[in-house]
């Protein structure tokens, strides 16, 4: 019984540690994005 709580608290863990990775990927990418918008959008104000 022990073995099947550790072995439930190590996933719990390890979920916890890939929702972590994901969000901070996710992050990053839409920072990327967002960071090109800007950019093409102020290039095209200069040119007006």
């Amino acid at each position: 019984m022990n073995a099947m709580h550790a072995a439930e608290r190590n996933i719990e863990e390890r979920l916890h540690l890939l929702q972590s990775t994901f969000n901070q990927v996710r992050q990053k990418e839409i920072t990327e994005e967002f960071l090109d918008i800007l950019t093409g959008f102020e290039a095209l104000s200069e040119n007006c």
